[in-house]
């Protein structure tokens, strides 16, 4: 994921029609007024330095978990970078969780220096798993920190930011609003990228990740229009890069990583969210190490994105409407090892467009996964990277968004659909699973009547399980319990069933194993739901049945619905 960069052509025009593109013409440029944070995690501490197969890089300064003295210094790290404030992940007060004295700190630290810290909410833990422990812990936050000095506020009000607020239903969060806070006088920003959110609830939006969008600019445009349209707060997202590879034990195929390239992809996001003219801009993040997208001083880059983060914000708070400078990508050759197809996109979907000789070479202009970019003979198209001998350093191609016409781009599912989190079982006897939401995708298999898949995605009319994709009229949308569920009104119906069992429902993507710490035989998507079958000796792992495989997952990543105590133990 680390890398560095040479544009030419198209490329270079593209990388100045985003950088150069103006304001829209009814809002102005915030300059010194915008507010530029980025979230910052407190979770980090010694087991975690010492877990070298999940962690990619380290701070250059390890610390112990929840360290005051750690805290101040990443305070002073975020002003020389030239931030306004952190945003912290917070899991509320129920249960003693650490994260609120951890914050405590970070207010102390701020108050001394002068910085600015908000809340963000995290939905993902079991320590507001209802409404009722929800509602303690926001009238908690309220009494004892949005009145602090130091905390973050917007226009003079408070803001705290959520996580997972999918967790609860619309009309849930409706009735929380109007007993915590009815008059609105903290600024509530929801997170994901639905606008539907803003309204009589939600103020405002963030997306905390959008490394998963082929154009972030596209998607951040997209999304800040809509926003703007529900009369809401934006908040734009910049990046230095994701990698949560890491993490393919609990995420499976969801994990991705998106290469850093010596500071563009970074300089790419900050200057598309600038474009947006967000009301706040955000950077994802300063910390998250297991996500790969931390600016912090670390092992592998040192200060180097800290310092960029300086230039940037510098940069934007000297001149608005200026764009960034833009970074230089030096073009790496590349020999076909044989005859190949050349392609109009990135997979065996695409048409075929040319062919490429065996001993041909050319330049790699970028790559998505297993497939690379090439120009030849004046011709662009794709080809198998398998096939391909690299002459120089892969790590210094371009990501795709450079370079890939808009009519061409992958689809990227709509991870956040209301859809997400049900199973779907065929209709039809010949079901089809492909290789890509569209006729042109290739067949993968038949499904058979009796298998129940779980959604990860929706685009176009077309579900995302995890081998690829069905066409959503050849299925029925059901719940953990079989029973059939209305798609239509899959924001109004609750995943879980309301039989009176006992289930569990995925707060990421969870592996489910054959034995506790056992064999890997399924994947538990996040927000799916299971039924709870029993529970470990030590209360670690949970057995579930979930889409016709049996087995455990860990306690720690999903959230119970119903009582896990009286569950058998096993």
């Amino acid at each position: 994921m680390k890398l560095r960069p040479l544009l030419r052509c198209a490329g270079l025009m593209l990388w100045l029609y985003l950088l150069l593109m103006p304001f829209p013409a009814t809002a102005q440029p915030h300059g010194d007024d915008l507010l530029i944070l980025a979230f910052y995690y407190s979770w980090y501490g010694e087991r975690d330095w010492a877990d070298t197969r999940r962690m990619a890089d380290f701070p250059v300064e390890t610390y112990p978990y929840g360290d005051p003295t750690a805290i101040e210094r990443h305070v002073l790290e975020g002003k020389e970078a030239g931030l306004d404030g952190f945003v912290m992940s917070w899991y509320g007060v129920e249960q003693g969780n650490p994260t609120d004295a951890h914050f405590r700190h970070l207010l102390i630290a701020a108050e001394k220096h002068d910085f600015r810290v908000g809340i963000d909410f995290d939905m993902g833990s079991a320590f507001s798993s209802s409404t009722d422990a929800l509602t303690r812990n926001l009238r908690f936050m309220y009494a004892n920190y949005l009145n602090h000095p130091n905390y973050l506020t917007y226009d003079g009000r408070p803001v705290v930011f959520f996580w997972n607020n999918r967790r609860f239903g619309r009309g849930e969060w409706e009735e929380l609003r109007l007993q915590v806070d009815p008059n609105h006088d903290a600024i509530w920003i929801a997170e994901g990228v639905d606008p539907g959110w803003v309204g009589s609830t939600w103020d405002g939006l963030n997306a905390y990740n959008i490394a998963w969008a082929v154009d972030p600019a596209a998607k951040l445009r997209e999304i800040a229009e809509a926003t703007r349209q529900q009369g809401g707060i934006w908040v734009a997202t910049a990046m230095p890069g994701w990698d949560d590879t890491g993490l393919v034990d609990q995420r499976g195929t969801g994990a991705f990583a998106v290469p850093r390239h010596d500071g563009a992809y970074f300089r790419e996001t900050f200057a598309a969210a600038v474009a947006t003219n967000p009301d706040i801009l955000m950077i994802t993040s300063y910390n998250e190490w297991l996500e790969g997208s931390y600016l912090a001083s670390s092992r592998t880059y040192d200060d180097f994105y800290v310092r960029l983060t300086r230039e940037l914000i510098d940069h934007y708070r000297h001149s608005p409407t200026a764009p960034v400078s833009e970074p230089e990508i030096t073009h790496v050759q590349g020999q076909a090892t044989t005859g190949l197809k050349l392609r109009s996109g990135p997979g065996q979907g695409y048409r075929e467009i040319g062919e490429v000789n065996s001993g041909d070479t050319f330049p790699l202009l970028s790559k998505m996964n297993d497939w690379i970019l090439i120009e030849l003979n004046g011709q662009r198209g794709w080809i198998n990277y398998n096939f391909v001998q690299t002459l120089g350093d892969l790590e210094t191609v371009p990501p795709i968004w450079w370079y890939l016409p808009a009519e061409e781009r992958r689809v990227t599912a709509d991870i956040l659909a209301p859809q997400v989190g049900y199973l779907i079982r065929p209709l039809t006897e010949n079901a089809l699973v492909r290789s890509w939401p569209g006729a042109e995708g290739e067949l993968l298999r038949e499904i058979s009547p009796d298998e129940m898949l779980p959604i990860t995605g929706i685009y176009r009319g077309y579900y995302r399980i995890q081998e690829g994709w069905i066409l959503a009229s050849e299925v029925e949308m059901v719940n953990a319990s079989g029973h059939p569920v209305d798609a239509a009104l899959a924001e109004t119906n609750k995943l879980i069933p309301e039989d009176g069992g006992i289930y569990a429902q995925a707060a990421a993507d969870v592996v489910i194993r054959q034995n506790p710490n056992g064999t890997r035989i399924a994947s538990f998507p996040f927000q799916a739901v299971a039924e709870a079958v029993s529970i470990s000796s030590d209360g670690q792992w949970v057995q579930i049945r979930f889409a016709g495989v049996t087995g455990w997952v860990s306690r720690l990543y999903v959230t119970p619905h119903g009582d896990f105590s009286r569950l058998p133990v096993r």
